[in-house]
């Protein structure tokens, strides 16, 4: 495109480059640090799973939910080291398709 020769218009040209890990550090460093430290605490309880769900993540706020989730189930003992997570999305995971909530509906095709 012509109107790109002019440095005035499109900025000093950047050199082209093939080096893919460099790219990669640089696109990695220019992310902001998502969820370094800290947790998203959520405690729910199994009977009412989604709504309580809903509600822990509507009251976080982006940064808070940028954090390592951390779920634990009301009135249950145990330390979330992945396991209770992965148990957690894999109830919600069945719970959003459940038509009492209305979110999906079948379809003829």
């Amino acid at each position: 495109d012509p109107r790109f020769e002019n440095e005035s218009i499109a900025g000093p040209a950047i050199p082209y480059s093939r080096d893919y890990k460099r790219k990669v550090e640089y696109l990695h460093s220019k992310l902001p640090r998502a969820g370094s430290n800290g947790k998203c605490d959520m405690i729910v309880h199994r009977e009412t799973l989604f709504e309580d769900s809903y509600r822990h993540i509507m009251e976080k706020t982006p940064a808070e939910l940028r954090h390592k989730l951390w779920i634990e189930f009301f009135g249950e003992t145990g330390l979330d080291y992945g396991g209770v997570t992965r148990e957690w999305f894999f109830l919600l995971s069945h719970e959003i398709f459940n038509p009492y909530y209305g979110l999906f509906e079948y379809s003829a095709t």
